[in-house]
């Protein structure tokens, strides 16, 4: 009796061994009975490509793609595209960014109608921007899904699927995060160096220009030393705003009023010759302003790159 019952279990083990393992759904694909459904391809309503500034244009691709099965087309899809603005205010108000459509200047949508061939299950749409033509300010190109036709398909109805935001960052050579240093001169109380202890921004303004944001205060602004015997001690010095233009020739940096100054500056420092020192990526620059007297305050700013922004 042992002997037969140890023979059925070893006879159900070699059975079960035996057995051809359940294929997953990968393995096996879907069968999808209704109609197919076309979207995006994965990127979640958002996507961001970083552009050289320079004048010229560049040609993006993505993708649109069936999404509910991993089967292909039986007949050719057509897919139009269209420029909207609507998924970038859609986009703001649901992260608090501030993202305007690019001028009509700056891009041009290549493909407005892309077919995914009979065989396949996705197919790239074109769209071109000019870095240089975007307009100022963040800019971003919204295009959605308008219609699909062929193979009893239709559009995802999930707008992050249906709906793409492309932001794009136009960065010059000189864009990025830089660390700040200096030294403020001539006023009675304040003067001395400073250290600011912190990383400001310097943001693309031009193709060799670039306007100074302060990120502690996310606005465009000057800190510095206010306590004195204080260096690390920052504050702002009324509505002070500078852009600096580089002349790649000879690395000499041009200053003038940035966006929202409200101070009236001085750029012709005596004695003091701004600069960019390609090597270090660092930015040696001095201007002034000043007061109702007529005397003269002096920043010299040492700005250091630490990384793109």
């Amino acid at each position: 009796m042992l002997v037969r019952i140890f023979s059925c279990f070893l006879l159900l083990a070699v059975m079960l061994n035996g057995c051809k393992k359940e294929e997953t759904v990968l393995e096996k694909g879907v069968n999808y009975s209704g109609p197919l459904v076309v979207s995006f391809n994965n990127y979640g309503g958002y996507v961001k490509y970083n552009a050289e500034f320079i004048d010229k244009w560049d040609t993006l691709s993505y993708e649109v793609k069936i999404a509910n099965t991993t089967g292909t087309a039986k007949t050719d899809i057509a897919v139009t595209l269209q420029k909207d603005d609507n998924p970038i205010n859609e986009y703001n108000a649901a992260n608090g960014k501030n993202l305007q459509p690019i001028l009509s200047t700056g891009i041009k949508l290549i493909d407005n109608v892309v077919i995914i061939k009979a065989g396949t299950r996705k197919a790239s749409f074109r769209f071109a921007v000019n870095p240089t033509k975007l307009g100022s300010g963040t800019r971003a190109f919204g295009v959605s899904i308008l219609k699909v036709s062929g193979n009893a398909v239709t559009v995802n109805e999930d707008d992050l699927q249906s709906r793409l935001v492309v932001e794009i960052a136009a960065l010059n050579a000189y864009d990025g995060v830089y660390y700040l240093k200096g030294e403020f001169r001539f006023h009675p109380l304040y003067a001395g160096p400073f250290d600011a202890g912190e990383t400001i921004e310097l943001q693309t303004s031009g193709v060799t220009s670039i306007d100074q944001f302060c990120t502690i205060w996310d606005e465009y602004c000057q800190p510095f030393s206010v306590t004195p015997g204080n260096p690390f001690d920052i504050n702002r010095f009324g509505g002070i705003a500078v852009t600096y233009t580089v002349n790649p020739a000879t690395n000499l940096v041009t200053i003038s009023a940035g966006p929202g100054n409200a101070t009236a500056l001085e750029f012709n420092v005596p004695g003091y010759t701004s600069k960019y020192d390609p090597a270090k990526k660092a930015m040696y620059v001095s201007w002034g302003y000043r007061n109702a007297a007529g005397s003269l305050r002096q920043f010299i700013d040492t700005l250091t790159f630490v990384r793109k922004r």
